[in-house]
């Protein structure tokens, strides 16, 4: 999701810990934000394929949780970075698609923005 703002405006900041405390929602939006933003993924999903589950597939890596959509499809979501950024790709089914990096920041009252950022 994207926030239009005019330049030149203060921007007020929400607080994100909400979601950075909620591994199972935050990788929810951002798979969702993903597969709806990159080129030639949503193509291969299908049309409005939904979250089934998300769960972090190893327990020694919290930082990690694996999106299911309900036609089967995968999408890996990583934390390993925050604050800085996420990351998330298309892990199945193979070959996978493209890593995306996004920063993050929440509006005031609470809803996750998503910008992508070159790979760091």
């Amino acid at each position: 999701m994207y926030m239009l703002t005019n330049l030149g405006e203060p921007q007020s900041k929400g607080d994100c810990s909400k979601w950075e405390t909620d591994p199972e929602s935050f990788s929810k939006v951002v798979a969702e934000h993903y597969v709806r933003t990159v080129p030639g993924v949503r193509s291969v999903l299908g049309l409005s394929p939904t979250v089934t589950r998300s769960t972090a597939p190893f327990p020694m890596s919290p930082w990690m949780q694996v999106v299911t959509f309900s036609n089967g499809f995968v999408v890996y979501v990583s934390f390993q970075k925050i604050p800085n950024f996420v990351a998330a790709a298309l892990w199945y089914p193979k070959p996978g698609g493209p890593t995306r990096f996004y920063t993050y920041s929440c509006t005031p009252g609470g809803q996750l923005v998503l910008s992508e950022r070159k790979q760091p």
